[in-house]
């Protein structure tokens, strides 16, 4: 008697594989295609709004002004969480909090001149 060929499951198929495998490719595209949407686009025409009427540090923003520049910027708490969340990661005075500070600032400003 010859023995019953056993058949994979579907999802076990050469085919299924490849097409998990592309459909992760796809995904990972697209979450990395998305991180800067506005790269090389200005849809700004007031050239006013991109003059901040604050004076930005270059070096020297504390983790205390990141999250009192958080507090002045957004006005729903989860914002404010998120944004004091990103200023203890960034931890001690560096470039990097210079310019995440200096951003926060920017988004304060643009809602002080849109209303």
């Amino acid at each position: 008697m010859a023995e019953a060929k056993i058949k994979k499951a579907w999802y076990k198929q050469w085919w299924a594989i490849v097409l998990y495998i592309f459909i992760g490719l796809m995904i990972i595209g697209g979450i990395s295609s998305n991180q800067n949407p506005t790269q090389g686009t200005n849809t700004n025409t007031n050239t006013n709004a991109n003059v901040p009427s604050y004076e930005q540090k270059t070096s020297g923003y504390t983790e205390a002004e990141c999250e009192q520049a958080c507090n002045d910027a957004y006005d729903i708490q989860t914002q404010v969480d998120v944004c004091q969340g990103s200023c203890q990661m960034l931890g001690k005075p560096s470039a990097t909090l210079d310019k995440y500070v200096n951003n926060v600032k920017d988004i304060k400003q643009r809602k002080l001149n849109s209303s």
